[in-house]
This record gives structure tokens, sequence and C-alpha cells, in this order.
């Protein structure tokens, strides 16, 4: 019996033996194979993606604890408040950025209304009361493409994992009914084709949180014609191409861009749509509400990001160029703006247009009201009345590469001038004005804005409050505001203004170099200090010898009062923000 034990120790003893033998063999053999790239690799390495988007998909991460922010931007005129949620911190994944392509915004009542692009609607009334609806989406047959993907026919082909997005939503007035409308690119199986298709509900409350409607409860009213073939070369769809944006003019005319899905005779193997006149894409159509007839408006158009309808009449759209050339266009009806004939952008490789007639100009065909090179990607617009004086009557335009706003002084039927608003980078989809004055952006981070204008502390109200608090001799006060007002030529003392110089705002007890500024010397870039008040006053008296190859010009202060009443101001505006 003893040896019996023995003999059953020695084999579970082999055994453990023979498990870690083969578990190190397994672990070299992997590494091996990780290492070398040999056969199975691919095999490997693709189970192991799919196990780690499965797991994501299972284990969706932590919700974000800091979902609301609140904080200023200066412009030139005036300071925007800002404040902003992720949406659907409960439902929705991590937002990462970049990662959600798509959405629209409305308002509906006292409410604004959001549509994401995984079909959701939310309605909020600030950045800290969003909240999922009972409304959803019109089908776009998702599930139907994903499935197509898979099959023989489509072999080879790229696929957008974005191709079907949601375009925009409306609510409007027409016939004595109230309909929410929305436009969207579908998928249609059994032809393998998609169109740019536009639906609507009929609306019984002007309350979302009173609306139950399901995708079956849409009605289709529009889909361009024909229905395209899925493109062979470049991406099957290009739903980012399709525009979709709408614009009413009561009380019966419908207004909708439609996007050339970059069928342009450059990116595809097919023909050009945008001066085809048998086709509806690369058009701005006009449809009549009584009937929902569409009819082409204009033609030449490329991706219509924007659309709007001004107070005086005027019908307003932007465009994505290729390679620079986005455009601001007033739309007149039967014409022609051009493309991809004409453009004051390039073809991506950054030459000419393969059937272009002119190279970066604009002369044959109806040219844009305003244009920017390089391109923002421009997205929507606005027309903003009582938002702020200061801003009433100009019109705003969102951009994704920019990841600013852009505001359009309009004189004499021209733009006069374009301020350009950063917001940090963030990719801003949708640019909306809500019924109450408010600006409203949605972002591709899942982030909402909503935006108010006040009037901005100017720089001379803050100094008079400075020499009011401060007693200084009367020549030393002029010899303090006359060095105040030199530093003032370059930097910007209230705001973040970083074109020619570091803004100063901030820089009491910052770290050296650490705006946004971009053209920082050597050796600020690389200096590991802090703007106390002895850094300040050395780097005053002499900046080539605090900082050599400083584009900062010698002042002429010494140690004395003047130096300390400059450093003074500087502390002041930093304690007042």
């Amino acid at each position: 019996m003893k040896m019996q034990r023995v003999h059953i120790a020695l084999v579970a003893v082999l055994g453990a033996g023979l498990v870690v033998l083969a578990c190190l063999f397994s672990s070299f053999l992997g590494f091996e194979i990780a290492k070398r790239k040999i056969t199975p690799y691919g095999l490997f390495d693709k189970v192991h993606k799919k196990i780690e988007r499965l797991e994501k998909r299972l284990s969706p991460p932590a919700p974000r604890t800091d979902v609301f922010k609140d904080y200023k931007i200066d412009t030139a005129l005036l300071t925007l408040h800002v404040q902003s949620s992720y949406v659907g911190v409960d439902g929705i994944p991590y937002p990462q950025k970049h990662r959600n392509y798509g959405g629209a915004l409305t308002s509906l009542g006292d409410q604004v209304l959001l549509l994401t692009n995984d079909g959701s609607f939310y309605a909020a009334h600030s950045a800290k009361d969003i909240h999922r609806t009972g409304i959803r989406a019109p089908d776009r047959h998702l599930d139907a493409y994903l499935r197509a993907q898979q099959s023989e026919a489509l072999a080879g082909y790229q696929h957008l994992k974005d191709a079907l997005r949601y375009d925009d939503i409306l609510v409007i007035q027409a016939d004595a009914q109230s309909w929410l409308l929305a436009s969207y690119t579908e998928f249609h199986e059994e032809a393998l084709c998609y169109t740019s298709t536009l639906a609507r509900v009929p609306l019984t409350s002007q309350n979302a949180d009173e609306l139950n409607i399901l995708e079956s409860d849409w009605q289709v009213v529009l889909r361009t014609r024909p229905c395209l073939p899925l493109k062979a070369h470049y991406n099957a769809i290009e739903g980012h191409m399709a525009g979709g944006r709408m614009a009413f003019s009561p009380p019966h005319t419908l207004y909708i861009t439609s996007g050339d899905y970059h069928i342009d005779g450059m990116r595809s193997n097919l023909d050009a749509l945008a001066q085809n006149p048998d086709v509806e894409y690369g058009k701005i159509l006009a449809i009549d509400t009584r009937t929902w007839e569409s009819r082409v408006f204009t033609t030449g158009n490329r991706n219509p990001q924007g659309l709007l309808l001004a107070p005086d009449g005027t019908l307003y759209s932007t465009e994505h160029g290729p390679k620079g050339g986005d455009e601001l266009n007033i739309l007149i009806e039967g014409h022609n703006y051009g493309w991809p004939l004409e453009s004051y952008g390039t073809a991506y490789s950054g030459g000419m247009l393969r059937d272009a007639t002119t190279f970066g100009r604009h002369d044959h065909y109806t040219a844009p009201l305003f244009a920017w090179v390089p391109s923002p990607a421009i997205s929507n617009l606005a027309f903003l009345e009582n938002f702020n004086p200061h801003w009433d009557g100009d019109l705003l335009a969102g951009s994704l590469k920019g990841g600013s706003l852009y505001r359009l002084r309009l004189q004499q039927g021209r733009v006069a001038y374009s301020e350009q608003v950063s917001f940090g980078g963030d990719r801003l989809r949708y640019v909306h004005q809500h019924s109450d004055g408010r600006i409203v952006i949605w972002t591709d981070n899942y982030e909402l804005l909503f935006v108010e204008g006040v009037e901005r502390d100017t720089e001379d109200n803050l100094r008079k409050a400075f020499f009011a608090e401060n007693t200084y001799d009367a020549l030393v006060a002029m010899k303090i505001e006359s060095t105040l007002a030199s530093c003032q030529e370059c930097h910007a003392m209230v705001g973040a203004e970083d074109l020619n110089a570091p803004p100063l705002q901030h820089i009491f007890n910052s770290s050296v170099a650490s705006t946004h500024y971009r053209a920082y010397s050597e050796a600020l870039a690389t200096m590991d200090a802090t703007w106390t008040r002895e850094a300040l006053s050395a780097f005053l008296v002499s900046p080539g010898d605090f900082a050599p190859g400083t584009r900062m010009p010698p002042l002429g202060l010494s140690d004395g009062p003047v130096l300390e009443g400059v450093i003074d101001y500087l502390e002041y505006i930093n304690n007042q923000y």
C-alpha cells in the first residue's frame, strides 16, 4: 500500500513535470512563431484580434467621470461660454476620438434633438440634461450590407465601417402637419446598390419624451435615382460623400444636398456623376412637400456638407473640395458649380483634376462666394440670430480637419472676413442654432456642446482696475503702461490668441514654453523652468541672455519699479482668470 502511494506520487510529479515542459515548449513555440511570423502566425493573429473585439463588446469600459466640462473661449468680439458632455455614457461605448462619424441636430419645441450614427435619438435642454428618447431612426439596412460583404459577389471589394450614415434630421411644418425628416444612405440587398434616401414620420407632440417611433413607422418619400452600384475601385460605398443636408422654405419646398459618393472619374471605375443631367447625384435637389416630387436645382456639386436658407431668402451651401477648395456657395436654380471640371482645389496627388479645364481656378462655372485653401473639411452652416449682437447676422460653419468654427461676416453680398475659433482640435460634425439662440455643436467624439456668447473683459478695463488697485508714482505708472502697450503689439494679454507670440494671460507661475504657441526658440522650448517673478525679471531685462535665440526684442527695462510693475500686472491678469 505504501509502495503504491509512492508510485502515485512519482506519477504525479512526472505528470506535473511534463505539463511544465509542455507549457515551456508552447511558450517557446509561440514566441518563435510570433518573432519569425511563420505560417500559423496569421491565423493566430486573426483569432487573437477577434477575441479582443469580443471582449470589448462583452465588457464595456467603465463610464467616464469627467463627462461634463465648463470653459470659455475668447474670440475677437466676445467670449464663448461652453458647456459640454459626452452623450450616452451609460449605454454607448467609451467615447474615443474620431470614432463616431455622422449624426445631426435639429430643434423640437424647447429641446435639441440629436441623431447619432447608430440610429439613436437623444433629447437635450442643456449639457447637464441629455437623455435617450423612444425614437428610432429609419432602417438603412446595415445588417443586409454586412451580410453582402461576405458574399462571393463582393469578394475583393473594400468596405468602410461607416458607409451607411445618417446625414441629417429636420423638423418642418407642412400642410398643417409637423414632420420629422431623416436623410441617410440606404443599402438595397437584392440589387446590391445604394441610394440617398429621405424618410418622414408625423409628429404627434412637440415634446420628444412623449414620442415613441419605431423603425417601421417611417415612410420613405425619396430615393435618389438611379440606385448606385458598389465601386470596385477604392471603397465600395463612400457614405461620407453623400451630402444629405436639408433646408426648408415654407410653405412647401424642401432642399436637400446630394453628393457624388466619390464617383467623379478619379476615385472610381465609373463615369463622373455631377455633370450628368440624368442622375440625381452631385446635385442640389428641390422637393415639393405636397407631392414629394423632386427636381434638380443645381448641378456640379461635389459633397455639400452644409445647407442654409437665410432670412432674406438666400440659399447657401458649404461644400468639400478635394485637396483644397472647400467652398461657400450661393445656390441659384439652374446654375452649374463646376465639379469635377473646375475647382480651387487640386487632385489628391497635388496635380490637375483629371477632366478639368483649369488648374486651381474657377473661370467657367459659377464660382463660390468664398473658398478655403487648404481645406479645413468644412461641415455644416448656421445663420445667427438673437445669439449676441456682436455675431448676429453672421454665418457660422463647423470644420472637421480644422477642429474649429469659422465665423463669416457678410458685407454687401461678399464675405468681408473669416474668423477661425479653435475648439481644441475636436472634429465639429454639426453646428446648429437652437430655438432659444444658443449654438449647439455635435462632435465626432460623442460630445454635445452648448455655447452662449457673453461680453468679454477688455484689457482696457482690466488695466484701469489694476492701476486703481495699485499705487505707483505717476511717471512710473506711465512707463509701465507704455511697456505693456509694447507687449500688446505681439502678445495677447487677455485671451488665447497665439498666432504671433505666446499669450500672456496665464504666463505667471506657468511652465516655460507651455502655451500652444508653436514657434518657441529652442532655448525656451527645452528649458525646464517656471515663470516665477525672478525668471520673468531676468528674461524681461535681457531676453537674449536668458534664452539665446529668442525672437523677443529687448524692452529697455532694468531692475526697478517699472519692471516690478510689469510683473505685477502679469500676476494680476493671471489671478483675474
